[in-house]
C-alpha cells in the first residue's frame, strides 16, 4: 500500500512538479487553499504533508500551528515549503518537522520526503 502525501500548494506549476516527482511512488492528494486544515487532513489522512508557507486562506504557518496542536493529527510530519529566507526560523516557530527551500532539486525533494517518511531527521 502506497504512503499518502497531502500537498498544499497554490502555485499550479509547482504543484505539477510535485505531482511528477511523487506521483509514481506515493498516493498524492492536493489542496490549493486551506480553509480548515483539520478537516482537510481528516479527509485525506496523509502520512506526510508538504505545506506551502504562503498558501491562501489560513496560510501555511498558521495551518501547521493548528495541526501540531491537535492531539492525534499533530503527529503527522509536515514539511514547510517556501522561498522565504526565514523558512527555517518560521518552521521552527510553528513546529514544522522539516523545511524545503525553493528553488529545490528533484533528487533532494525525493530524498527529503523518503527520509521523513522513514522517521529520519529532516533537513532542507
Amino acid at each position: 500500500m502506497k504512503k499518502k502525501l497531502l500537498i498544499c500548494e497554490d502555485d499550479l506549476e509547482i504543484l505539477e512538479v510535485f505531482k511528477i516527482i511523487y506521483g509514481d511512488t506515493y498516493e498524492v492528494a492536493t489542496a490549493r487553499r486551506i480553509t480548515d486544515i483539520i478537516e482537510l487532513v481528516q479527509l485525506h489522512q496523509p502520512d506526510l504533508i508538504l505545506m506551502d508557507l504562503w498558501i491562501p486562506e489560513t496560510g501555511g504557518a498558521e495551518a501547521v500551528k493548528i495541526l501540531k496542536a491537535h492531539d492525534r493529527l499533530g503527529k503527522i510530519p509536515v514539511l514547510l515549503v517556501s522561498a522565504s529566507d526565514r523558512i527555517w526560523q518560521i518552521g521552527e516557530e510553528v513546529g514544522a518537522d522539516g523545511c524545503l527551500e525553493k528553488p529545490f532539486s528533484i533528487d533532494h525533494c525525493r530524498k527529503l520526503v523518503s527520509d521523513m517518511l522513514k522517521g529520519q531527521a529532516a533537513a532542507g
